[in-house]
């Protein structure tokens, strides 16, 4: 079922800043040019180069003034990778790979390497087609109390791997969507602490702009509750979930608001000139931040259902284009972010104060 979309209203963001001082430390190597390219999680930040995936606590960004930070790089062997993001299941934290040939699972600290799932049919080099690759993670709680990491791929296939410690498998594969993943998100994942109630829903989203919405019944009854197309077709490059409210942004630069009950877009915020590449949640607060090619971040109210969003902060790295964006540091109070070829992370100490 495709749910269109409704008449929604239409906000344009008003510049504001505060903060109490901008931190800014070198990086051993310059972001890649992803989506979503920085995250937060087990008290540090994780981006990728290349091939490599560097770990970087965020108490080094927090006290390093100018100089090179202390951070650790989890090689993804000859393997280029397309995201890196922790994951938390079965109350325990990983590090997952999204790379070229498939997923790697890490401890969180990126010392051993727990796990390797290849893509079936797997065609790094594109000599049969299009390239394959892996991208969107996601961790995903099942009606049947099943705990699990979702990880899309290029085909649009959504692989869902079960297990904990040294021991996963491919369990169940979603095929409903045929454009490259760009995204996944679920309430499991947004939840707001660890006794927050959540649901069983997965958001994929793809490269043709269409969001697919499913229900996680158990682990191989996934329900396709309905799908959200792009209008114009922009690419929706990040999604984010909270309870029923989905968050997704698009590379136009506009976030769209919509309710996940109802399917209804209530909310469109015009929030960048230029191509929006990242987008994160607040863990415990309902915030989010984007981040785009036009050198800004946004922070954002997530309203409830049929309310307006209000914008809390914007901030500026001139001549940046910005590929990555976290909350992070002591109660998730500082934004971070990183930009396409420059050895530099940046922190806003205290903009969620």
């Amino acid at each position: 079922r495709i749910f269109r979309q409704p008449c929604f209203i239409h906000i344009h963001v008003n510049t504001c800043s505060k903060f109490r001082k901008i931190q800014k430390a070198k990086l051993k190597a310059s972001p890649t040019l992803k989506y979503n390219n920085l995250h937060s999680g087990s008290k540090s930040l994780c981006y990728t180069d290349n091939k490599q995936v560097h770990v970087v606590p965020h108490d080094y960004v927090a006290q390093t003034s100018q100089g090179a930070l202390s951070s650790h790089a989890v090689s993804a062997g000859n393997n280029q990778v397309y995201q890196s993001k922790f994951v938390v299941t079965n109350d325990k934290t990983y590090l997952v790979l999204a790379t070229a040939s498939g997923v790697q699972i890490w401890d969180a600290h990126g010392n051993n390497i727990l796990f390797n799932f290849a893509i079936p049919g797997g065609n790094q080099d594109g000599s049969s087609g299009r390239p394959t690759f892996a991208r969107g993670v996601a961790a995903l709680l099942t009606g049947d109390n099943e705990q699990l990491i979702a990880v899309g791929s290029s085909s649009g296939s959504v692989f869902l791997l079960e297990g904990s410690g040294f021991k996963f498998r491919h369990v169940h594969t979603l095929t409903d969507q045929s454009n490259p993943i760009t995204d996944l998100a679920s309430d499991f994942d947004g939840r707001q602490t660890d006794q927050s109630t959540a649901t069983r829903r997965l958001v994929s989203a793809d490269e043709a702009g269409r969001v697919c919405v499913w229900d996680a019944q158990s682990v191989k009854g996934m329900a396709h509750l309905g799908v959200l197309e792009s209008k114009d077709g922009s690419p929706c490059v990040a999604v984010r979930v909270r309870d029923d409210r989905l968050v997704c942004a698009f590379d136009s630069g506009l976030l769209r608001f919509f309710s996940l009950e109802t399917m209804h877009l209530w909310m469109e915020v015009n929030a960048h000139t230029r191509f929006a590449c990242a987008m994160a949640l607040h863990p415990s607060r309902d915030f989010i931040v984007s981040a785009a090619e036009d050198s800004t971040l946004n922070v954002f109210t997530l309203p409830q259902i049929g309310e307006k969003v209000e914008q809390v902060l914007t901030l500026s790295w001139p001549d940046a284009m910005i590929t990555g964006v976290a909350f992070c540091g002591s109660s998730d109070a500082n934004v971070a972010a990183v930009a396409y070829d420059v050895e530099e992370i940046r922190m806003w100490i205290g903009s969620m104060e």
